[in-house]
């Protein structure tokens, strides 16, 4: 895997996310933060797979609470990580670890069940802590769980 980051990815593309349909046609995996406002996990929740507004909220909710990594796998290649990890600061000991945690549970759930070439980490609309996220993600990608993967990875900041 190698990670390519990119930047102010509003200015490059001012309608949709270039990923969208790699992501409706199931050739890209999309990682995200589970936010139950105008965010791009329920906005593809909604608009691809076909979630009510309802059931984004509670499933974010159900992510946030049991504070872990959530997928709708085998309904799509969608993932979300808590929302704490980009929009509080990590300050509590065990913070850094627990990132590190939910983003390999992301990039496993890739590895083991869609199987996607592509992954997207879209940490869009003024996330915090945007330097430990790469350091995290940087640091995973070149570990031997997944170094040997033949994954393009993106991961967005704006």
């Amino acid at each position: 895997m190698k990670l390519n980051v990119i930047k102010n990815t509003r200015h490059r593309n001012t309608s949709r996310p270039f990923y969208e349909k790699d992501l409706r046609d199931g050739y890209c995996h999309v990682v995200t933060f589970a936010e139950d406002g105008f965010s791009m996990f329920k906005a593809w929740l909604e608009f691809i797979y076909g979630f009510s507004v309802e059931e984004g909220v509670m499933l974010c909710a159900k992510i946030n609470e049991a504070d872990e990594t959530g997928t709708i796998w085998p309904k799509g290649p969608l993932t979300s990580i808590p929302r704490r990890f980009c929009r509080e600061g990590l300050t509590k000991d065990g913070d850094l670890e627990a990132l590190e945690r939910a983003l390999a549970d992301a990039l496993k759930a890739n590895t083991m069940h869609s199987k996607c070439s592509k992954m997207v980490f879209d940490f869009t609309c003024a996330v915090s802590n945007e330097e430990r996220i790469e350091a995290a993600l940087e640091k995973l990608v070149q570990s031997p769980e997944f170094s040997s993967e033949d994954v393009e990875v993106t991961l967005l900041f704006d």
